[in-house]
Parts: structure tokens; sequence; C-alpha cells
């Protein structure tokens, strides 16, 4: 997510639903005391080289105030995936989202978040292990495609495809690493 110059962080959310949500309307209605923020090399943000290969190296950066519970989730899918894929609990075809961090008690709150929006969890470890789920990673968009052969150029367009939690945990097992640091731009 970007926010632009002026522009509230609440507002910025609303605005990347809409324009990447396929017709959907948002709004706001409480804030759950969930702060983030999506670092990665495609992103026009300042100085995105060093942070991200920072956060990459050691999890999220020691830079972040430290009250701060972080736990991270929807970070491998696209926006407008999201109301293709949620289904009701117990669904044949209901897909999984990892969910990362260091703090028990975040990743419970944000699990049942995930599950309350319409998929399933898997527990994707620590925050140092949240790079299983970064661009380039076999958990990453890719997979929640329903063509898994569709060229680069036309990700943000495809449909969206299930994924089980069990393709999801095989996914995370067989991830390699991407050396984010040594890409070049």
């Amino acid at each position: 997510m970007s926010i632009a110059e002026g522009e509230s962080p609440a507002d910025a959310v609303v605005r990347e639903v809409e324009e990447e949500g396929a017709g959907i309307t948002a709004r706001i209605v409480r804030s759950l005391g969930l702060e983030s923020y999506d670092m990665w090399p495609a992103k026009p943000e300042g100085s995105v080289k060093t942070s991200y290969a920072r956060r990459s190296r050691d999890g999220w950066s020691a830079c972040s105030p430290t009250h701060w519970r972080r736990s991270l989730a929807f970070n491998n899918i696209l926006a407008h995936h999201i109301p293709q894929l949620a289904r009701p609990e117990g669904a044949e075809d209901r897909t999984a989202l990892p969910v990362s961090g260091d703090d028990a008690e975040a990743k419970t709150q944000v699990s049942e978040l995930v599950v309350r929006l319409g998929f399933d969890t898997v527990d994707a470890g620590s925050a140092a292990e949240s790079w299983r789920t970064e661009p380039e990673s076999s958990a990453y968009t890719p997979l929640y495609l329903a063509d898994a052969d569709t060229p680069d150029q036309e990700v943000m367009s495809a449909l969206s495809g299930p994924v089980s939690a069990a393709a999801l945990r095989d996914a995370l097992k067989r991830v390699e690493r991407v050396d984010v640091a040594a890409r070049q731009f």
C-alpha cells in the first residue's frame, strides 16, 4: 500500500481496496489496533532496498517502536483475490493464508481476524522466517493464481485459485530464500 502525500493511512487503505477490489466499496468501521507496512523492492517508497534488506535479514526492523505488537498476514496475496477466495468455514475450497510473527497473542488475534474474513491460516513461523512469503518465494502471489502459467504482466488482473492449508504448508517447506539485497533495479 502506498500513502499519497496528505492522505491518512485509513484513507489510503480505503483507496487501495477500492482501486484493487474489483468494484468493492470500502470504509473503515473501527481500528483493530494493528499497524502494518508492506515494504518490498518493487514499491517506489524511499530507501526501499535498505529497509527491505534489513527486514529480510533479521525479521522486522529494530527501528520500529518497541510497543508495536507485530504479526504478518495478507502480504502474499493480491487485494482483489481476497473477496474472490474468501469462503465460509468448512468449505472444501477454502483458501489458507500464512501468519507469521514473534508475539503469540498478536498471531492469535490476527489469525482469528483472517478466519473471520473467510480464510484458514497456516503458522508461517517467526518474524525472522517471514521471508518465506515475500516476493519471488513459492508461497507468494503466483501460488494463488487460477492459472500457474499466467505471464508476469497479467498477474495483477489474473483470476485467483484456492490454496489449501496443505498446499500452503508444502510451498512454505520448499521455498528457497531470495537474496533481496542483491537485486538490481
